[in-house]
């Protein structure tokens, strides 16, 4: 039988040849995913950079942003200040008005001006009376106390004028800051918009690039299992040659042993035809001859 008619040495070929598609299909999957692997480094890189420009482009962004809440605080905190103090007047103002009306609610159509002006005019009258007329001591101590109601009453008056002044003011510096707050809450809405769809644009980079990085850890796990199979497979391999490498050395072992004994027999065969030939008297060719007196075997050596 020829050493390629060997049914073990045919199958061991047939599993070596099996062993070697396999291996070359590990070894293609190994650098498809070393290519993958590649790309999504690249990836990473670009998606990196672009984080860094969406990061420097938030950040005076968010600093804006922080800057007018501040500046509405403010703006806020002035105004509850300001109605606190037109609440303050408005309630002073109706206390004054409830003492006026009381005082004067023998007075028909009482008005503020109306009154501040006849106060002033009678202030004016008594005080000219007491300089250019002769009175009794009885006439001028009762002036003299009337003009003192009549200056409280004017002190009430201008407070109430004042108050009124000071609300007038405070309700512009109001109406003012409420502009101011309006424009700012524009401001601020549009750039929390703005902020907001570039947030959003980073926190989906940002989540794509943490997605790359898993998949980068699952294709690494991937060829480190690559690679045992790769190891498993060259070991089975070299089994698999080290079994045929053996055979084929039992083989030709067996072979070499087989073709000894029929050379064996064969000259054995002719010995005994060279001895025959010799008692009979025959001639003997030299080999012939050898073979009649090799007692050893040497022959075969």
């Amino acid at each position: 039988m020829e050493i390629k008619d060997n049914p073990n040495i045919t199958e061991i070929n047939t599993k070596i040849n099996e062993l070697l598609d396999s291996r070359d299909n590990l070894i293609s999957q190994v650098k498809s995913i070393h290519q993958k692997k590649i790309g999504i480094r690249n990836e990473i890189v670009n998606i990196t950079s672009k984080l860094a420009v969406d990061k420097a482009e938030l950040e005076p962004l968010y600093k804006q942003i922080n800057s007018l809440r501040s500046k509405r605080f403010t703006i806020i905190t002035n105004i509850r200040k300001i109605r606190t103090r037109i609440r303050s007047l408005n309630n002073a103002y109706q206390e004054f008005d409830r003492s006026s009306k009381q005082i004067h609610s023998s007075e028909r159509n009482f008005r503020l001006k109306e009154n501040y002006n006849v106060l002033s005019k009678k202030l004016t009258a008594i005080e000219w009376k007491l300089q250019t007329q002769r009175l009794t001591r009885e006439e001028e101590k009762q002036l003299i106390e009337y003009i003192k109601v009549l200056e409280i009453k004017l002190i009430h008056w201008k407070k109430v004028d004042s108050n009124k002044k000071e609300l007038h003011g405070l309700f512009t510096e109001i109406k003012q800051m409420s502009s101011k707050l309006d424009a700012l809450d524009s401001s601020h809405n549009s750039i929390k918009v703005s902020f907001a769809n570039k947030k959003d644009t980073f926190d989906e980079q940002l989540k794509t690039r943490e997605q790359l990085f898993l998949d980068l850890e699952n294709y690494s796990e991937t060829v480190l299992d690559l690679d045992k199979a790769l190891d498993k497979s060259d070991y089975e391999i070299n089994l698999l040659k080290n079994e045929r490498k053996r055979i084929l050395k039992s083989m030709k072992e067996f072979t070499k042993s087989g073709i000894i004994a029929k050379k064996k027999v064969t000259l054995e065969k002719e010995k005994v035809k060279a001895k025959k030939k010799l008692e009979s008297g025959e001639s003997l060719s030299f080999n012939e001859l050898k073979l009649a007196f090799d007692e050893d075997d040497d022959y075969l050596k």
